[in-house]
């Protein structure tokens, strides 16, 4: 007996672009992925999905391990969009719909990562140690700072003789990730005589708001203008 076998192409898909647009706490404007795969974002990142098929289908599915279908939306020029929310380590794979009126799997299963928002870091670059000058010099400091996702401040906080801290502000705004700035200490405007002294320490914080991060705190101090000495 002789059967007739038809064969045809079935759908896969050809690439995908990925829009991230990152929660609002961290001022960062959307990134584009093109041709992207596994996504690896922070908690709550919302990521817009365009799936390039191999050729024009009416339709398709995007299936995350443990959640609902979510039906692809077709675009004009025969792409298919969906959004997805970062909310847990998990998968993603993308169905398309055959000829045949069945969905199939027509990608790889993509890997979703959730990545933590590490603490900036924040340290002197100099002096970096205490520090023994005239009460009328000036002492230059340096401090470097940096976030994974962004800077939000950093200052440096004084005090003399452990009275109330002032503050000085090195940087204030957003999505910068790195900066270095310095700062001078003019010795003679803070009135100190000799055996006076100054703490001081850096601190920084990121766009998400948590606790600053604070290098250790230094000294200053202020010696004599010479010193006398004679044999006991």
């Amino acid at each position: 007996e002789r059967f007739r076998v038809d064969v045809t192409d079935l759908p896969y898909v050809r690439r995908i672009d990925q829009e991230y647009h990152f929660p609002a706490y961290m001022g960062l404007p959307p990134q584009l992925v093109k041709d992207g795969g596994d996504i690896a974002a922070i908690l709550g990142t919302e990521v817009s999905l365009t799936i390039i098929p191999t050729f024009a289908v009416s339709g398709g599915l995007l299936r995350v391990e443990g959640d609902e279908p979510i039906p692809l939306v077709r675009g004009k020029e025969g792409d298919l969009s969906a959004n997805l929310k970062v909310t847990r380590d998990s998968f993603f794979q993308i169905e398309l719909l055959g000829f045949d009126g069945f969905y199939r799997p027509s990608s790889p299963n993509y890997v979703i990562e959730v990545l933590k928002d590490q603490p900036p870091l924040v340290t002197f670059v100099q002096p970096g140690r205490d520090t023994k000058v005239n009460p009328i010099e000036e002492l230059f400091t340096e401090v470097r700072a940096e976030d994974d996702y962004g800077l939000s401040t950093v200052q440096i906080v004084y005090s003399v003789n452990g009275a109330k801290e002032k503050l000085v502000s090195l940087y204030s705004g957003k999505t910068r990730k790195e900066m270095v700035a310095g700062y001078t200490f003019f010795l003679e405007d803070l009135d100190l005589t000799p055996g006076d002294f100054v703490s001081y320490y850096a601190r920084a914080n990121d766009e998400r708001g948590g606790p600053a991060t604070a290098t250790d705190i230094y000294f200053i101090e202020a010696r004599p203008f010479n010193r006398r000495y004679t044999q006991a």
